[in-house]
């Protein structure tokens, strides 16, 4: 396939704070439901929330804030055979303008080269998600950049402040 030939138009680029990704893999009916029910009873947030059917098993992967790690561990406690802990994930979001399909091929492309390590690509109609290592989101943002063009002024964003939902 080669290197990316042009750099694609997107509408900007976005950094996460270090997050803790769960991975659900439950082993039952309504298993998942349960599991996101238990993490909202203990209000721990989902910051994203991906899920997918292979072979008629439902999946999926969210992410957590740090410090939320230790209550979602005690409220899937009950259930830790349905999932798995990531910490240190950071999350690298772009909004395609032009030619979608084509800038997810080539930054997954780039990202590849580079060596970095990709936990979970998460796409809808206007955003692309990668989860990395969070100790190499600003190398994952050079590598993106080497695809991509930013709006003029525009520099990737990180988190100023937060708002917990309860």
């Amino acid at each position: 396939m080669g290197a990316p030939q042009r750099k694609y138009s997107v509408g900007g680029l976005k950094l996460s704070e270090p997050l803790v990704q769960i991975r659900f893999s439950p082993q039952g009916e309504n298993r998942l439901e349960v599991m996101i029910r238990r993490l909202a009873d203990r209000e721990v947030n989902l910051i994203g929330l991906a899920l997918d059917v292979v072979e008629g098993r439902l999946s999926g992967v969210s992410w957590i804030r740090c410090e939320d790690q230790e209550t979602a561990l005690e409220a899937l406690k009950p259930l830790e055979d349905s999932f798995e802990i990531r910490p240190g994930v950071g999350l690298l979001t772009l909004f395609p303008i032009q030619a979608r399909s084509d800038v997810i091929r080539d930054v997954l492309y780039a990202w590849g080269e580079a060596g970095l390590p990709l936990f979970q690509v998460s796409s809808s109609p206007t955003s692309l998600t990668l989860a990395t290592d969070y100790a190499r989101l600003d190398e994952a943002v050079s590598v993106v950049l080497n695809v991509v063009s930013l709006p003029e002024n525009h520099a990737p964003f990180r988190p100023e402040y937060r708002v917990k939902q309860l």
